[in-house]
């Protein structure tokens, strides 16, 4: 199927998805992707199908949503809602990978019928990950967002995709790319809250997080970033129902859980050489790794504000790590 028709498919799944719980927030947006759009009740696709893995998921989360079904024990389900010409992801494709089968909408958060928990083991809501993250600072802040739910009483818009600056695929049939590292947002409201009820003061969660070994153990409150950071990474445009005004602020930060957070200033950012931390006065030394945890450079912090020389990088987006504090830095 050649772009021009996924283009078009786009536009009609879009006035048809209008409605949809799911996007109720705005269906992410990137003219230089091709996002075949996948509209189901449990959550709506942007996929991929060049690189056999959805750019995007974006879903409700409410209490309402959990229940008590169990899990579903089969296989990996192959999409065959997908058009002829287009390659169905299948089960066998991950085995011995190395890599998990990655859920964007967990299977715990649509438990309230079977076909809802069925509905997220179709392939085209899944994405290779480490073990590390798909099972320990991924789920982590999954775990987080089910008490938002359930103990809190909070509904949830959630957008979880992934970020790739490699070919690199599973096995060698090269038709499921392994992403670099994955994001999550979160717009939060009290239960039964609706587009109206978003407003400059609204938390919002967004976290980009490597899909590296090492991480299991990890805090996901060190991967906090902005939404405007996942927008400049991505090329995507989330939350385009918002009132532009509200997105702006918004999307300028991230609800923190770690008071570290609201004192550390990096500026400018993105940046073309140089970049400024302020406001870590006791921490000595600063990492900075490319997205796949490498590290790439280190600097011992001598006095607040501090300059790091990023010119030696080559363009890109990198993770800067001072004391138990991620940011995401662009260089361009």
């Amino acid at each position: 199927m050649n772009k021009l028709i996924l283009i078009l498919f786009f536009v009609c799944s879009v006035a048809t998805a209008s409605e949809n719980i799911n996007i109720l927030l705005g269906t992410p947006t990137n003219p230089s992707q091709t996002d075949y759009i996948i509209i189901r009740p449990q959550y709506v696709v942007g996929y991929n199908p060049d690189k056999g893995i959805p750019n995007w998921v974006s879903w409700n989360l409410n209490a309402d949503w959990f229940g008590d079904v169990e899990r579903y024990s089969g296989s990996f389900i192959r999409d065959t809602t997908l058009p002829e010409g287009m390659y169905r992801v299948k089960h066998g494709d991950y085995t011995n990978s190395g890599y998990n089968r990655g859920h964007m909408v967990r299977s715990e958060e649509r438990t309230a019928t079977v076909e809802d928990n069925k509905s997220t083991f179709i392939l085209t809501n899944v994405a290779p990950q480490t073990a590390d993250l798909n099972q320990g600072v991924w789920l982590d802040f999954e775990y987080f967002l089910e008490d938002l739910c359930k103990i809190e009483n909070k509904e949830l818009f959630v957008i979880a995709g992934s970020y790739c600056t490699t070919n690199n695929t599973l096995l060698d049939e090269g038709l499921v790319t392994i992403p670099d590292s994955y994001y999550k947002i979160v717009v939060s409201l009290d239960k039964g809250g609706v587009l109206a009820d978003v407003q400059n003061t609204t938390t919002v969660y967004a976290v980009l997080m490597p899909n590296i070994d090492g991480v299991r153990n990890d805090a996901w409150t060190k991967y906090q970033t902005t939404i405007d950071n996942i927008e400049f990474i991505t090329g995507y445009d989330f939350l385009n129902n918002v009132a532009s005004e509200i997105q702006d602020v918004i999307e300028s930060g991230s609800t923190s859980v770690s008071t570290a957070l609201t004192d550390f200033k990096l500026y400018p950012n993105p940046t073309k050489s140089l970049i400024t931390i302020e406001g870590f006065d006791n921490v000595p030394y600063c990492y900075v790794f490319d997205t796949l945890g490498r590290l790439v450079l280190s600097a011992v912090i001598e006095f607040s504000p501090y300059v790091i020389d990023l010119s030696n990088l080559d363009n890109g987006i990198y993770l800067l790590k001072c004391g138990d504090v991620v940011r995401v830095i662009g260089k361009y």
